[in-house]
């Protein structure tokens, strides 16, 4: 079990908390802009494009979004996960 230097395991930490907003950044993006792409995504959330896209692809991995169009060219919408939680 690897344990990092104190130092290293705070920056890691931080490191990990700026993933999380920025993916639930991205999540509530989505979910009010349906059908945004990587490019608007990260340009309204001031993100760098890999970081968005990494976004929306642990997003989809995670059964949160889906690709809005055949080929990825339709942006992104939420699924019924998001609903299903907010009952």
């Amino acid at each position: 079990n690897f344990r990092p230097p104190l130092g290293q395991a705070l920056c890691w930490g931080r490191i990990s908390m700026d993933n999380v907003r920025n993916t639930l950044a991205v999540l509530e993006l989505v979910a009010k802009q349906p059908g945004a792409g990587v490019s608007e995504v990260a340009r309204r959330l001031g993100l760098p494009k890999s970081t968005a896209q990494r976004s929306l692809r642990a997003l989809e991995a995670s059964g949160w979004l889906r690709p809005a169009g055949l080929g990825g060219r339709g942006g992104w919408r939420v699924t019924a996960l998001l609903f299903a939680l907010a009952r």
